[in-house]
């Protein structure tokens, strides 16, 4: 930030880790030696090395390229556990409430067959870290292009009374993301995204749980699961957050959400935070001052949900076809019934994930992303049209809004139809991406999925599934990082 004399005064991140004194525009000052016109920068730690400048310019002649990962450490492989039935019997601990919810939607089962799993490199899972990390803060790039630009929103079917709030949303609570997932394509081709589940994401408590307890039985090996620490970046997320000293979570009545719930709950409670667990919305009403109250008499002002906001967004096309001149949330209704959309959207609620996740949810975003990052090494090609290069490449058909794999034809360069799914998102509109088939590995496709915790990655997991679509219903898949070879 400042040259002087003997010495550069810098700016960073993550060093010392307290505020400045007020007017101070560096962090640390660099002891600076010239000789024969080489300047020299010495750092004031002794445990560590400047390793040397990186400048952005069109002058290419000094430049080292990114390393390109070896494709083939970016291969999932097929292994298999010798089978000595350890599976066989109740291998999960039913005393535990989180495991026991997870056995009442699932019984003591991960996939099809318990003694396959599969397994990926270190340097495979250094990739993920990177991809992750980057592809975060370019969605967040691509979600701040989108909210000031009301060309760019209205693509993505989100009623205009909404769009206030939306702006209200990313300007006051852009850093209050809690979790979300990406999926990816990884094989020896590279690693490709196909969507961020930026709001309500799932597969936390496979991930983070069930397969620990899949290591514990059955693993013997020098590896190990790469979502193990998954409880407690949550943890540390919850700590670090802006909730309220007591959150409610909301769920629908659904077996997957119970045991989900749990897990987020047991992830507030390491972090300190009071909780109570809503199934559904009969618990909730309005005490004699209009003030959202639970059937314990504690007013609701701060939620993690289960519900997308996507659920609550489709409320308010179904409450009004015209537009309102504020959003249609009641306020101690006569009838005393309480909608999600008198929850999520009440000024004075705090919801997790925040309202503008929505946008980075959502697959419009994907062509955006595009635009801004043509042809970056992580993304595939997407457009709200069939252009001509994704007629030559074959394309995906997706619903901007869908969810779990639903509604996604698979078209080949040839014009055929591929693979489908079926769902409720027929009559949405689509988006339509670069065709990048996932992998088969040992006879199954194999999907990557990274959590974002916080903004930064904090695990790994695999779907699996015997067609190319991977479903709400496909399986979560075994996976171990090894030593690269």
């Amino acid at each position: 930030t400042q040259l002087l004399d003997d010495k550069v005064r810098i700016a960073e991140q993550n060093v010392i880790h307290s505020p400045l004194p007020l007017g101070q525009q560096w962090t640390r000052e660099l002891r600076m030696t010239v000789e024969n016109g080489c300047y020299t920068l010495h750092d004031t730690f002794s445990d560590t090395e400047i390793l040397g400048w990186m400048i952005q310019t069109d002058d290419t002649e000094h430049s080292i390229p990114q390393p390109e990962p070896d494709g083939e450490l970016l291969k999932i492989r097929g292994a298999r556990l010798k089978n000595k039935r350890q599976f066989d019997g109740k291998w999960l601990n039913e005393n535990d409430a989180l495991q026991q919810a997870y056995i009442r939607a699932n019984g003591h089962v991960i996939n099809k067959d318990p003694c396959q799993y599969f397994t990926i490199t270190e340097s495979a899972e250094q990739e993920l870290i990177k991809a992750t990390n980057e592809l975060h803060l370019m969605y967040l790039h691509a979600t701040d292009k989108v909210l000031k630009d009301d060309n760019l929103l209205a693509l993505f079917d989100i009623p205009k009374i909404l769009w206030p709030r939306l702006r209200l949303s990313w300007q006051w609570r852009r850093h209050h993301m809690i979790t979300g997932r990406m999926d990816f394509c990884m094989d020896e081709r590279g690693i490709k995204v196909y969507e961020y589940n930026a709001d309500s994401a799932s597969c936390h408590t496979e991930g983070g749980l069930i397969l620990e307890e899949w290591v514990k039985n059955g693993y013997r090996g020098n590896g190990h699961n790469p979502a193990e620490g998954l409880l407690e970046e949550l943890t540390g997320a919850w700590k670090h957050s802006h909730a309220r000293p007591f959150v409610h979570i909301m769920q629908d009545n659904d077996v997957e959400e119970d045991y989900h719930a749990l897990f987020i709950q047991r992830s507030l409670l390491q972090a300190g935070f009071e909780t109570k667990i809503l199934h559904g919305l009969g618990a909730l009403s309005w005490d004699a001052a209009g003030q959202l109250i639970d059937d314990e008499g504690r007013h609701v002002n701060c939620v993690w949900k289960t519900w997308a906001w996507e659920t609550a967004i489709e409320q308010i096309r179904e409450v009004s076809e015209t537009e309102y001149a504020a959003v249609p949330i009641r306020t101690g209704h006569p009838a005393g019934e309480v909608r999600l959309i008198d929850v999520l959207l009440r000024p004075e609620v705090l919801v997790f994930e925040p309202l503008w996740t929505v946008i980075p949810g959502n697959k419009a975003i994907l062509p955006v992303l595009w635009q801004l990052f043509p042809n970056h090494r992580y993304l595939l090609d997407t457009d709200f049209e069939v252009n001509d290069l994704l007629k030559q490449t074959g394309y995906a058909v997706k619903p901007i809004a869908g969810r779990c794999g639903s509604n996604i034809d698979l078209i080949s360069a040839q014009d055929e139809l591929l693979d489908k799914s079926s769902g409720k998102f027929v009559d949405r509109k689509n988006i339509y991406q670069q065709l990048w088939c996932l992998p088969n590995v040992d006879g199954k496709y194999i999907q990557v999925c990274t959590f974002t915790v916080g903004g930064n990655y904090g695990g790994t997991c695999l779907r699996g599934d015997d067609s190319l679509v991977v479903k709400k219903e496909s399986d979560i898949e075994p996976l171990i990082v090894l030593k690269d070879k």
